[in-house]
């Protein structure tokens, strides 16, 4: 054996240097660790439910004209899923975000609910934390059986955890509720944001339980043994199918979707996940590389591996700082199980690939500087040359997609203007004249508040809110492709100064006025009247909510047109139809009767500023109804 007398000697390894492989390295630690904590609230943490994979989300959907669109079910059309499919071992009804108002100690609350099956709490497989679950027979007739089951942290926050809470009337809705048990600790249902459950025969309003076409829930389901989700959706379709042959004039178009809980609670990231798990990869790659270009010769097997561990420390911090601070503002909710902070499995996955990346690492920096060193050095910086092109097509694209985002025309104003709402539940407001009397008495106070300009209401649906529909006749045509003759419109009850507020100019005609209680007059958007009077006035034409035969619905007169507005916002989901407009002060549309006031303040006027003011205002007209949602349009 030969021995070099002069061997190579290693370069001491420099602070400069050490400090820029470390920063690259933790560069690379960062992606990785970020997509790992998102993968692992994703994939690997469970809700608190019993055998969850078996559990299905029931979605009702609507199609016509080849589109299809989400779509709320009426519970009897839910009551005959329920009795006629073969897939699931059990299934309940679901409203996700069942409005209940408590009142209590001259304090208002709302609270998100969820409306339930009295099979609801046995089928995720929860027990209560005190006392019982829904009966049978409490969810057997309408109206029968008020009673409640609270979630555990209102049972902590507002009665203290007392046990003698079980038995305990509480005022929920202007109606007394018993409470009768409590929910175990973390559990907030299958939506993940209610603070109380009621039986589903607690329903908004009677119309709920006698009219099919009063769609307004949705509903979970437990698959039976050995059926798959994709053989459930085909028993499902044949369930939908039938009853769209026994009831053609409210049934047409109505199917369902059946979604596992993965998809129901990370449907929107999981298309991304796996993209994002390559990308991070690569840019872990790039980063040991070009640590090993800069480490080389200068760093032991040893050094590298501290060097990586160390790395990996700092990235998976700023990681789960930067994930806990972005995932707000994301857009998407993460369900309260998903934990985002690092966890045992977290630490010891980035531990062990840390520890592998340190060893490559290594050895790479162990490389001699022959011309295969040199090529590698070589194709490394070709690659992190395709990368920066690469980020920086993706930077120009997400600019454009955000220019082109932020200069739709929503055909309204939404800048400098406020917004509030409050839920309107339960007998004291089941009829018209006090809704209407309580909505002339806000509109009287809350214009008065000093700072405001324009005050207006409209209810259920306000642009970038929830949808509306119902079906109405045009009184010189038919709809030949609806059993009935009905034509599908998205519905808004307004009060007078609605399109002032919004800064929606009226192109024909006129908008609704103080006076316009007894006139029965609608205004419609352009879509609408091109639709259906192409090349004509639309003004004094004829509609009428429902089918033509019914003497019970007036014909209403058209009074204006006005623009097409985005009542989807910036980004959502089209609109399946054209929108009409009835005075909020004669019609009320309750699907449910959810009231939102709009506000814009005078010019020179913080709109924030005039909060207090309005809140005040508010609790004075009616103490027991409480606002909430107070946000900016642009929000």
């Amino acid at each position: 054996m030969t021995i070099d007398p002069n061997p190579p000697r290693r370069s001491a390894l420099r602070p400069g240097v050490a400090v820029a492989a470390f920063l690259v390295l933790a560069l690379g630690f960062t992606a990785a660790g970020a997509v790992l904590l998102v993968a692992k609230a994703v994939l690997v943490d469970q809700p608190p439910y019993r055998d969850p994979a078996r559990l299905a989300v029931l979605n009702g959907i609507y199609t016509e004209k080849g589109e299809t669109q989400e779509w709320a079910i009426s519970q009897l059309d839910f009551a005959d899923w329920r009795k006629e499919n073969r897939s699931f071992e059990e299934m309940s009804i679901l409203t996700p975000d069942y409005a209940l108002n408590l009142f209590a100690e001259g304090q208002s609350e709302r609270l998100n609910g969820e409306l339930v099956s009295y099979t609801y709490f046995p089928m995720l497989g929860v027990k209560p934390a005190a006392g019982r679950f829904f009966l049978p027979e409490e969810d057997r007739v309408p109206f029968q059986n008020p009673v409640a089951v609270l979630g555990y942290d209102l049972w902590q926050r507002r009665f203290h955890g007392d046990p003698a809470v079980i038995g305990r009337a509480l005022e929920l809705n202007s109606r007394a509720y018993t409470v009768v048990g409590v929910a175990p600790k973390g559990f907030r249902g299958v939506f993940d944001k209610a603070d109380i459950w009621v039986p589903s025969m607690m329903p908004p309003g009677p119309d709920a339980v006698t009219i099919r076409r009063w769609r307004w829930a949705a509903g979970v389901g437990r698959l039976k043994p050995g059926v798959t989700l994709e053989q459930a959706q085909q028993d499902m379709n044949r369930v939908t199918g039938d009853l769209e042959k026994r009831y053609p004039d409210m049934n047409q178009g109505m199917g369902v979707r059946l979604d596992s809980l993965a998809t129901h609670w990370f449907g929107a990231l999981q298309p991304g996940l796996k993209p994002a798990i390559c990308k991070a990869a690569v840019l872990l790659l790039l980063s040991l590389a070009t640590a090993a270009v800069l480490l080389r010769g200068r760093a032991s097997v040893g050094n590298a591996v501290a060097l990586s561990l160390a790395a990996a420390a700092a990235g998976l911090g700023i990681a789960a700082w930067a994930v806990h601070r972005l995932a707000p503002e994301s857009g998407f909710t993460f369900p309260s199980f998903s934990r985002l902070a690092p966890g045992a499995s977290a630490i010891l996955a980035v531990a062990a690939l840390a520890l592998v990346a340190g060893l490559l690492l290594g050895l790479a920096a162990r490389g001699s500087a022959g011309g295969g060193w040199r090529l590698f050095r070589g194709l490394l910086v070709l690659a992190l040359a395709a990368l920066a092109v690469f980020l920086l097509m993706g930077a120009f694209r997400g600019a454009r997609e955000y220019r082109e985002l932020a200069g739709q025309d929503l055909k309204f104003q939404p800048d400098d203007l406020l917004t509030l709402r409050i839920d309107l539940r339960g007998p004291k407001w089941a009829d018209d004249p006090p809704v209407f009397d309580l909505v002339h008495r806000y509109l009287d106070r809350l214009s008065r508040v000093d700072g405001v300009e324009t005050l207006a209401m409209g209810g259920p649906a306000l642009p970038t809110d929830s949808w509306a529909g119902g079906y109405m006749t045009v009184e010189d045509r038919d709809n030949k492709e609806s059993a009935d003759g009905t034509y599908f419109v998205m519905m808004h009850a307004v009060s007078p100064e609605y399109f002032k507020a919004l800064g929606v100019p009226v192109v024909q005609g006129r908008a609704f006025t103080m006076a316009d209680t007894k006139s029965f007059g609608v205004v419609v958007s352009q879509a609408l009247a091109e639709r259906h009077w192409p090349n004509q006035n639309p003004l004094g034409k004829r509609l009428k909510f429902g089918v033509r035969g019914n003497p019970e619905r007036p014909w209403l007169t058209v009074l204006g047109v006005v623009p097409d507005i985005r009542q989807e916002g910036y980004k959502g989901v089209k609109r399946p139809a054209p929108d009409i407009y009835v005075p909020l002060l004669q019609f009320q549309v309750r699907l449910p009767l959810t009231l939102n006031f709009l506000v814009r303040p005078r010019p020179g006027v913080d709109a924030a500023s005039l909060v207090p003011a309005l809140q005040r205002e508010m609790r004075a007209v009616a103490p027991d109804v409480p606002p909430y949602d107070v946000m900016m349009m642009r929000e």
